[in-house]
């Protein structure tokens, strides 16, 4: 639409291939919206395949800044978003994971030996020596 094409003009974008949406998905980030001093959590609602959130990761990179991380609410582990993910060297928090859906049940992932390899995410040199204390599980690894 017009309203896209103008509200878009100096901004950065990237494509992506969405897994419910198809090819050519595209998302977008206003060119002053970063810099190459940001470290970037990108937070998302759901992991699945992980096309999009990949996609946010150059998204940020091609804006010069650095991803951090990715924290996001549930996660399909079947879905191999986290394996998807693993060339990014960050770490990936989920709040809930899904591990099988199957005639209408909804199996998730129970708290147990899994979460025992968890990180916490620290964005270093903050003058008040901030640590945010996120548990992550490391990318590629099993859940």
């Amino acid at each position: 639409n017009a309203m896209g094409r103008g509200a878009y003009a100096d901004a950065l974008d990237v494509t992506y291939r969405s897994k419910h949406y198809g090819p050519g998905q595209q998302l977008y980030l206003p060119r002053d919206a970063l810099s190459e001093d940001d470290v970037v959590l990108v937070v998302d609602d759901f992991l699945a395949s992980g096309s999009c959130q990949e996609a946010m990761f150059r998204l940020v990179a091609r804006a010069g800044a650095r991803p951090a991380g990715l924290a996001v609410l549930v996660e399909k582990t079947f879905d191999g978003g986290r394996d998807f993910l693993s060339a990014w060297p960050v770490p990936v928090a989920s709040l809930a994971a899904i591990v099988s859906v199957d005639n209408g049940y909804i199996e998730l992932l129970e708290e147990d030996d899994s979460f025992d390899d968890v990180g916490v995410l620290d964005f270093g040199d903050a003058e008040d020596d901030t640590v945010f204390g996120l548990d992550f599980l490391p990318v590629g690894g099993d859940p």
